[in-house]
């Protein structure tokens, strides 16, 4: 779902404007941003929770070379699904 749809979505749901959508929409991912770079996690009841996971340095292999390359330690963003998503997902 692109941002432009889910805006027409908000507005059809809710009945405001599509610039009214917008700032919604814009002001629930500032706030999910916000809470990830504070705190590491934001948990939406039913829906599931967004964490930050801390990976570790690796080695890798370029596929193009085969050279040996080092990965530097990284913060990823990952979610994990709640059970109510998953069964909703597969047909429960």
């Amino acid at each position: 779902m692109s941002k432009k749809i889910l805006r027409k979505h908000v507005k059809e749901t809710t009945g405001i404007t599509i610039d009214e959508s917008e700032i919604v929409i814009n002001v629930v991912i500032d706030g999910i941003r916000n809470q990830l770079l504070n705190t590491g996690k934001v948990i939406v009841q039913n829906f599931g929770t967004f964490y930050v996971k801390r990976v570790k340095e690796r080695t890798a292999r370029n596929p193009k070379t085969g050279e040996t390359v080092l990965v530097p330690t990284k913060n990823v963003v990952r979610f994990k699904p709640a059970n109510k998503l998953k069964d909703l997902v597969k047909g429960k």
